[in-house]
C-alpha cells in the first residue's frame, strides 16, 4: 500500500542582513506554511507494483518511509525520479528488479535477492541481500554500500553481459564494505561470491569474502558476448579474501581474453588480504596491472 502523511512545512522566509529574518514573523509564517506530502509504503495489501507506485509519485529528492513487514517482490520501470526508499525496523522485501530504473536508493532492509538491468545512478546502502544480485549492463553508477550478501546455493553474484544485444559496458560500479559469504555448490557446479564478467571504472574495497565455493572472486570475459570487451580500469583494495570451501583461489583471472587475442589492461589489485593463493592472469597478456601490498594473494 502507498499512503500519503502530510505535515506543515514553512517556506519562502526572506532573509535580512546577518541571517534575521526580515519583518513580521507571524504574518510570514501565516502566508508560508504549506502541505507537503511525504509517500509512506507499508505491507498491507502490497503487491509487486507497490514500490513502483511509489517511485513514480514521490517528488524529487524524496524519502520514501517502508514501513516495517514483508513484502512480496518488486519490480521497478523507468522514469521515478530521485529516491530513497528507506526501511525502518524489519523490512524484508522479496526479489527487487530494476528494469531501466535510475536515480533510486534502497536503505536499512532485508531483499530476496536483486537485479539492476539498465538504468544507472542506483544504491544499496546497508542493504541485506539474501542470495545474490546481477548487474546487467548497461547498468551504470551502480554501488553496494556496507550490508551482506548471501548465503545462496548453486547461484553467484554477478556483473556481466545479459545477451546479445547489448553493445556498451556498465560503467562506474562501486562495491564498499560488503560481506560475501556461504556460497555453496552441488558437484560440478561452478560458482564464487563474485563474478566481475564486464564493466569500466569498478571498485572493489573494503570488502570480506568468507565461505565462497570454487572462488571469493573470478574475473573473467563472456568472450561469447564479444560486443563488450573485458573488464577495465578496475580497483581491487583493501579486501579480506577468505578460504574458499573448495580450496581453489582466492583470485582468479580467467584466461579467455585470449581467444581474443586481448590483454587484461588497466587493474590495480592492492592491499588485500588472502586466505589462500591467487591467480593473476598467468600466461595471459597483462598491461597496466598493478600488483601492490597484498598479503598471502
Amino acid at each position: 500500500m502507498v499512503t500519503t502523511a502530510t505535515h506543515d512545512r514553512p517556506t519562502g522566509f526572506r532573509r535580512a542582513p546577518h541571517g534575521c529574518f526580515s519583518g513580521t514573523l507571524a504574518p510570514v509564517l501565516a502566508h508560508a506554511l504549506l502541505a507537503a506530502a511525504a509517500v509512506v509504503v507499508s505491507p498491507a495489501g502490497a503487491d509487486t507494483h507497490t514500490f513502483d507506485r511509489a517511485y513514480h509519485r514521490a517528488p524529487a529528492g524524496s524519502v520514501v518511509r517502508v514501513r516495517p513487514g514483508a513484502y512480496p517482490a518488486q519490480r521497478l520501470t523507468p522514469g521515478g525520479r530521485r529516491v530513497v526508499f528507506a526501511g525502518s525496523g524489519g523490512v524484508t522485501v522479496g526479489e527487487v528488479r530494476l528494469e531501466g530504473a535510475s536515480n533510486v536508493e534502497f536503505r536499512d532492509m532485508r531483499i530476496r535477492g536483486w537485479t539492476a538491468d539498465g538504468g544507472s545512478h542506483i544504491t544499496f546502502r546497508r542493504v541485506t541481500t539474501l542470495g545474490s544480485f546481477y548487474i546487467y549492463a548497461p547498468a551504470s553508477w551502480v554501488s553496494v554500500l556496507g550490508g551482506s550478501v548471501g548465503p545462496s546455493h548453486n547461484v553467484d553474484s554477478y556483473i556481466a553481459v545479459p545477451n546479445d544485444q547489448v553493445a556498451a559496458p556498465s560503467r562506474h560500479i562501486l562495491i564498499d564494505g560488503v560481506r560475501f559469504h556461504d556460497v555453496t555448490r552441488d558437484a560440478g557446479v561452478h560458482v564464487e561470491c563474485l563474478m566481475l564478467a564486464d564493466g569500466v571504472d569498478v571498485v572493489i574495497r573494503n570488502s570480506r569474502f568468507e565461505n565462497c565455493a570454487v572462488f571469493d572472486l573470478f574475473v573473467t570475459w563472456w568472450y561469447f558476448r564479444p560486443k563488450v570487451g573485458p573488464p577495465t580500469q578496475v580497483r581491487i583494495e583493501h579486501n579480506v579474501f577468505g578460504h574458499t570451501t573448495d580450496g581453489y583461489y582466492s583470485m582468479l583471472w580467467a584466461d579467455y581474453v585470449d581467444r581474443a587475442s586481448l590483454p587484461w589492461t588497466a587493474f590495480t589489485v592492492s592491499g588485500n588480504t588472502c586466505g589462500q593463493g591467487a591467480s593473476f592472469a598467468t600466461g595471459s597478456r597483462r598491461e597496466r596491472f598493478v600488483l601492490q601490498g597484498n598479503r598471502g594473494c
